[in-house]
Formats: structure tokens, sequence, C-alpha cells
């Protein structure tokens, strides 16, 4: 999913893992999410979606 993500021109994605080698963070930036950002980033929240997903597993606070 990444690896297509990223083909769009733009679009950009770090995957942050610990010191054992375990995946903790998926960090996805669209094109679009960095024209909003530079142009409103004093002021902008980009949602991670309300709450958790469809597995019941929170986002974010």
């Amino acid at each position: 999913m990444l690896q297509e993500f990223v083909k769009t021109e733009g679009n950009d994605a770090t995957v942050l893992q610990d010191q054992h080698g375990i995946i903790c963070g998926i960090i996805m930036q669209s094109a679009a999410q960095k024209k909003c950002f530079q142009e409103w980033g004093d002021c902008l929240l980009m949602d991670r979606t309300h709450g958790t997903n469809n597995l019941g597993y929170h986002l974010g606070k």
C-alpha cells in the first residue's frame, strides 16, 4: 500500500521502527496535504479520523 501511495508525485511515507525493528509508526502525507499545510500550517489541523478504525484500535488523541 505504501509503495503505491508514494508512486503519486508529491506523496511521501515514512515507516518508524523501534530499536528491535518493530514498526511503531507509519507517517503518510499526500501532495494535497502538503499544499494545505504550506498555505495554512499555522492554523490547520489534519484529523486522523474520529477516534478509532473499523477494528476498534485508537488512532490518536
